[in-house]
């Protein structure tokens, strides 16, 4: 319980920063019952609360009033502004469903998206379609079920984002190494059509407000890659980013440069590529998120452990560091910085704010054994960097 406590209070931290003179933390509450939960996406509510979503272990306990159907389910809580409870919700089937993202839908309810192993069972209303699949619900304003859907292939297909897209519908991006029915896929149900080129591709699936799908794209090389962040341009395309380790292959354009590197992939609204990206440096990559500025730059923000090398030219301090990266509407890189604290420090969150400036969130492991004479040798901290618009550290 303690550590759920702990990434609550961290997330909330973060959501109240840019609004605060000071950095005080206004409240903080725990959320769970005898077993674990899993806290994985937050976002504000237009009635100034808040819906925290994630996944449960445990049944009807604690401050958790449902009982569990099976393994983990998704778990949903909505409080108010002061964190106290309007409503809660699970949701889940025969086997583990883990909730990844959320987002507000211009009806005022909620698009929900994660991964499941479960069948027809319990809420869920459609069979698996193979190892894993994605399972998108959809919900009302008091959380009220409207509709689901469950896409995927005969191997593994994991949702990492959910979107409400400008023109209508929802953009669900993720990983996959499913192959489509033309190449011998038994599942006749299977919505994956597109080709498999490696290990886990990139998989983006456009669904439309009712959630059936309109259009579906794969893009992979011979290895793995697995896609962390997708966010809708003010062009009304995509913008799609994560890591890789292939080489020029699949539909993989450009060569890599080391264990992982960032991929960036530019979409129209039809989900056609415009444009791609590689970039990495000697060693490990790894991209967790990405923005669009107000000025039309795209930033992307990760972690790496390479030194100058490829066409990384920031060079590291010791061990891991924040990367950003910034590119101009072509994709050519027009900006580089790392930031280093400890020895292993992981870049996990991107925020611009109404001035321009950046709000970045992460955490470091820090030795404070010989530091602080603490009894732990090895502790992660959260890490908070506020940059202003002209890129100057706060």
């Amino acid at each position: 319980m303690q550590k759920n406590k702990c990434l609550l209070a961290g997330i909330i931290f973060l959501l109240f920063m840019p609004f605060l003179n000071a950095q005080d933390i206004l409240w903080e509450k725990s959320y769970g019952g005898l077993q674990s939960e899993y806290l994985f996406d937050v976002i504000p509510t237009p009635d100034y609360g808040f819906l925290i979503a994630g996944s449960s272990l445990s049944g009807k306990s604690g401050n958790k009033r449902d009982e569990r159907v099976n393994d983990l389910d998704y778990w949903l809580w909505k409080m108010d502004e002061h964190g106290n409870l309007d409503w809660q919700r699970s949701f889940g089937g025969d086997g583990s469903d883990l909730l990844q993202s959320i987002e507000l839908t211009p009806d005022g309810g909620f698009i929900l998206g994660g991964t499941s192993t479960s069948g027809k069972s319990g809420i869920k209303d459609e069979k698996s379609r193979g190892k894993e699949d994605m399972w998108i619900i959809k919900l009302n304003a008091k959380g009220d079920l409207e509709w689901q859907r469950t896409l995927g292939g005969s191997g593994r297909d994991e949702l990492k984002q959910i979107i409400s897209v400008t023109q209508g519908g929802y953009l669900v991006g993720g990983s996959s190494d499913s192959y489509p029915l033309s190449l011998g896929d038994k599942n006749t149900e299977g919505e994956k059509f597109s080709k498999n080129y490696g290990n886990m591709d990139y998989w983006i699936v456009k669904l439309d407000f009712t959630g059936e799908v309109e259009w579906e794209k794969t893009f992979g090389g011979i290895y793995r890659e697995e896609l962390q962040s997708v966010i809708q341009t003010k062009d009304d395309g995509f913008l799609v980013g994560g890591t890789s380790n292939s080489p020029i292959s699949g539909n993989k354009k450009e060569k890599g440069f080391g264990q992982g590197d960032y991929w960036i992939i530019k979409l129209d609204e039809k989900g056609n590529e415009q444009w791609q990206k590689t970039i990495g440096g000697e060693n490990d990559d790894r991209l967790a998120t990405v923005i669009e500025r107000s000025n039309g730059e795209y930033i992307l923000g990760g972690s790496s452990s390479s030194g100058i090398d490829g066409n990384k030219y920031k060079s590291n301090g010791k061990g891991t560091d924040f990367w950003l990266v910034g590119l101009n509407s072509k994709g050519q890189i027009a900006s580089q910085e790392t930031y280093d604290f400890e020895e292993n420090d992981v870049l996990t969150s991107l925020v611009e704010n109404e001035d321009g400036g950046l709000l970045i969130g992460g955490h470091a492991k820090s030795e404070r054994g010989q530091t602080q004479k603490a009894t732990a040798k090895n502790v992660d901290d959260y890490i908070i960097l506020l940059l202003d618009s002209e890129k100057n550290e706060r």
